[in-house]
């Protein structure tokens, strides 16, 4: 929170431990006149004439930056920073299962033959629950069980990979023999296993069933020299379907872990698209979500770039429930045209009380979106320790606000709250021990705020549960670092050979 009207000679900041609410005592002040030191009350006094800069960080806290501060009095609460391994108190639960109409969902995956005619392949995850006000506060490490359970891709003498035991698989078993090659790909795990806090009786799990159809076409740009990363996202996200969604929030901690799912069959909420731009790839997600306690999503499509200003999605949608409220996004992006060498996104949501608000559909003017990050002019300078960003002018809405994440390869990780009319945030790196380097992962994200929520008062490590109608994204991470590992694998390459031969 910031207030106290603009700055005359000083500003009072004060640090507090989110958990807690109380003062933070030795934490760290920074401004470019220096560093000063919070006392027991959690103030330190910052000498200024204008607007300024300020850093607040602690060991043990992730540090936070405000971006050109014009106010006398400025409060800051940090949040305890991952910890490498997860906390003794979380355990593992067994024995979950995905349940339909109280009895076990039983999904198959299909034949070898029936994979290259374009039949599904089933995977579901199982994960504590969480709304995504807690997006920012979510320990990933406390996400995934610790149990495991082996995927083999048996080619040329491969060993098995250890998959997190909360990843749905039903058995997956195939095996090939063409001339001399000869290999076998096997997983199956049918229960899952979820890291639960033993101290909160009350903690939820929520999971998702997809499916994944027509191999054959989606791996097809994977032949080749290199694989066309881009265009196989492309392809993934066109030919994956929700066909089950459910999440059991009222789990006591009693018994196992079940997860009671629907099939995704309510109805399709109509997304009308227009004045959409050539080049630009458009993604659909609705979801579900009980607020602060679980957030799944029920159904994706995709309607890839072309010359057509207008476009339509299809949304599916399941009633989850009385205490579910839901949201349709339509994601905007160039990433997978232009060779995703960082990944952009232009969000507008829509948001509704029933699904019966989600049959009518919704019509999405794309130019009233946030505009799009310009990847030419925006990016991390490693040598300042600078994040900087453009927009391309794609879009007529305004972000009220910039949060900036530089998460380091070494050194703490720190956010930035930035005023909509900076266009970077230079961090003190060398102040908060970072080592700045070209593999660190920096994140941009726009918001405009709805009716209500002030700019000097939001919380931003809530910026994504604030019913925003739009937000803008950008990551110098790019689509060959998420997706490109597993196809370059030489197993997995031979597999996908192996497979079109036998199509053939």
């Amino acid at each position: 929170m910031t207030g106290g009207g603009a700055i005359v000679n000083q500003v009072e900041v004060y640090v507090f431990d989110d958990d807690t609410c109380q003062p933070l005592a030795g934490a760290s002040v920074i401004t470019s006149g220096g560093t000063q030191t919070t006392g027991a009350d959690g103030l330190a006094i910052v000498s200024t004439d204008g607007p300024t800069s300020i850093t607040a960080g602690a060991d043990g806290y992730i540090a936070w930056t405000y971006n050109s501060v014009d106010a006398s009095v400025q409060y800051m609460r940090l949040i305890t920073a991952p910890v490498e391994e997860a906390p003794a108190e979380i355990v593992d639960r067994t024995g979950g299962r995905f349940l339909s109409g109280g009895s076990a969902l039983n999904l198959k995956q299909p034949g070898l033959l029936q994979l290259t005619l374009g039949k599904p392949i089933f995977l579901g995850v199982a994960l504590p629950g969480f709304g995504r006000a807690q997006f920012f506060q979510t320990k990933m490490d406390e996400m995934f069980s610790t149990t495991t359970f082996d995927f083999l891709i048996d080619a040329i003498g491969d060993e098995p990979t250890p998959l997190p035991a909360n990843i749905y698989m039903p058995e997956m078993d195939y095996g090939l023999n063409i001339g001399d090659l000869s290999f076998n790909v096997y997983g199956k795990n049918e229960t899952f296993t979820v890291p639960i806090d033993d101290e909160d009786a009350a903690n939820p799990i929520e999971g998702v069933t997809m499916s994944l159809g027509k191999l054959l076409s989606i791996l097809g740009p994977a032949l080749g020299d290199e694989p066309d990363i881009p265009a196989i996202v492309a392809s993934v996200f066109d030919n994956l379907k929700i066909d089950y969604a459910g999440a059991k929030t009222d789990w006591n901690g009693i018994g196992a872990p079940d997860i009671d799912v629907l099939a995704v069959n309510d109805g399709n909420s109509a997304i009308s698209l227009t004045n959409t731009i050539d080049g630009v790839d458009y993604l659909g997600v609705s979801v579900a979500e009980v607020p602060n306690r679980a957030f799944y999503p029920i159904g994706i499509d995709f309607a890839p770039s072309s010359s057509t200003p207008s476009k339509s999605l299809s949304l599916p949608y399941e009633n989850m429930g009385s205490l579910s409220d839901y949201m349709v996004m339509v994601m905007a992006t160039e990433s997978l045209q232009n060779g995703g060498e960082s990944l952009a996104f232009s969000i507008a949501a829509r948001f509704a009380d029933t699904t019966s608000q989600l049959a009518g559909g919704y019509t999405v003017d794309t130019t009233t979106m946030l505009s799009q990050f310009d990847p030419l002019s925006t990016g991390y300078d490693d040598l300042a320790c600078e994040v900087y960003w453009a927009e391309d002018g794609s879009g007529s809405a305004d972000a009220d606000v910039y949060v900036v994440l530089l998460d380091p390869v070494d050194g703490p990780a720190v956010y930035a709250v930035v005023d909509p009319s900076q266009d970077s945030v230079a961090f003190p790196c060398n102040e908060l021990g970072i080592i700045p380097s070209l593999d660190d992962v920096a994140i941009v994200i726009g918001a405009d705020l709805p009716t209500g929520v002030s700019v000097d008062e939001f919380n931003p490590f809530n910026l994504l549960g604030y019913n925003n109608a739009n937000v803008n994204i950008w990551t110098n991470l790019n689509v060959d670092t998420l997706f490109g590992g597993i196809l370059e694998e030489p197993g997995m390459l031979l597999m996908i050979d192996s497979l079109m031969e036998y199509a053939e």
